[in-house]
């Protein structure tokens, strides 16, 4: 019974960490097991996708800036010295978690006067709203243009960009 004990509240206190540990703002990170951060897919030689999906409590401004701070990145490690970003956008996408019903086992009492009963906690829905920014970039050699409003200098962002932790 002692073992038992030890096990559930070690348990209640895991569950209790990994939900605090969810109480902060997305930070700046590849896809994670919960599904926040950046990813990209290259679709041409000088072209990428890239998303960054911020958690709920994230501002639709910090996740943007991740956004621009991974097209940045991109392009320098590319080797080239601005991109421009077609197709941009910041949105909120919701998404409804099911809590399913369950039973509880309630016993009162010892001994002879010892009851079990059974006690329904009937499910619910959860909707969570978080931000996502996308872009599609282009990466290109020499100056920024000055007569194109989307193109922007990757040392530049990345002079004002945050840093992650």
């Amino acid at each position: 019974m002692f073992k038992l004990r030890i096990f559930v509240s070690a348990t209640i206190m895991f569950f209790i960490i990994i939900v605090l540990s969810g109480c902060t703002a997305t930070q700046y990170q590849a896809r994670d097991f919960f599904g926040e951060g950046y990813t990209e897919a290259r679709i041409a030689e000088n072209t990428y996708n890239v998303d960054f999906r911020c958690n709920e409590i994230t501002s639709e401004t910090l996740c943007e800036g991740h956004l621009f701070r991974r097209c940045a990145e991109l392009t320098i490690n590319a080797g080239y010295e601005y991109f421009i970003m077609e197709n941009h956008s910041t949105y909120f996408k919701e998404e409804n978690t099911v809590v399913p019903g369950h039973y509880n086992t309630v016993t009162t009492g010892s001994g002879k006067d010892k009851t079990t009963t059974m006690v329904f906690q009937p499910g619910y829905v959860v909707k969570n709203q978080y931000p996502v920014s996308k872009a599609t970039i282009r990466m290109f050699k020499g100056g920024v243009p000055k007569n194109e409003n989307n193109a922007y200098s990757p040392r530049e962002i990345m002079k004002y960009a945050t840093s992650g932790n």
